[in-house]
């Protein structure tokens, strides 16, 4: 995930990682995810933020918000007024694994460099998706030795070879759970 520096690295709404894989047909939120920061993450450049123990209160609803898929603003208010949100401050190399229904949101980056993390999500393989969607399904992988990640040296992918590793016209997960677009409290 690159968020570009001075306001043009975009915030993320209060979501859930749940929120979106329960759409994708996984049944149990028997999932975590793993933030790996590949330069420092500061407040400016729009760090993680997150809501401690909000993963206790299980999947909330989730919709389009903005554009984006996220919490149900209605029940959201009253999570962040309960929940006091935390900056999660990270250094280059740090790794934060976090529960797939730990509320989690960041900021517009409005330093003068990009922050770049590298987002793992993980699932436990008897939580296997109920329907076909976007991701894979669970396969069996062929076991490559240690030494194989060397030989991935010569293949010449490079930063900037326009390799698009995410679409998000084909990304039904930014759907959510209902077709219900929410609208704040103003109507907009």
């Amino acid at each position: 995930m690159i968020k570009d520096p001075k306001g043009e690295g975009g915030a993320w709404e209060w979501h859930q990682d749940y929120g979106y894989w329960y759409s994708n047909g996984c049944l149990l939120p028997k999932m975590i995810s793993c933030m790996v920061a590949l330069n420092d993450h500061t407040v400016e450049n729009g760090c993680l933020q997150i809501l401690p123990r909000s993963h206790h209160l299980g999947r909330v609803t989730h919709g389009l918000t903005g554009g984006q898929a996220g919490a149900d603003p209605e029940r959201l208010t009253s999570i962040v007024d309960r929940y006091e949100d935390e900056p999660v401050l990270l250094e280059a190399g740090d790794a934060l694994f976090f529960h797939s229904n730990l509320f989690h949101a960041s900021t517009v980056n409005t330093s003068d460099g990009p922050r770049w993390s590298i987002i793992c999500c993980y699932n436990t393989r008897s939580n296997e998706p109920t329907r076909e969607h976007h991701h894979p399904c669970y396969t069996p992988h062929d076991r490559w030795p240690d030494s194989a990640i060397c030989d991935l040296k010569d293949t010449n992918i490079s930063e900037g070879d326009g390799t698009v590793w995410w679409v998000q016209e084909s990304d039904s997960s930014v759907e959510g759970d209902t077709d219900k677009e929410f609208t704040d409290s103003a109507g907009v």
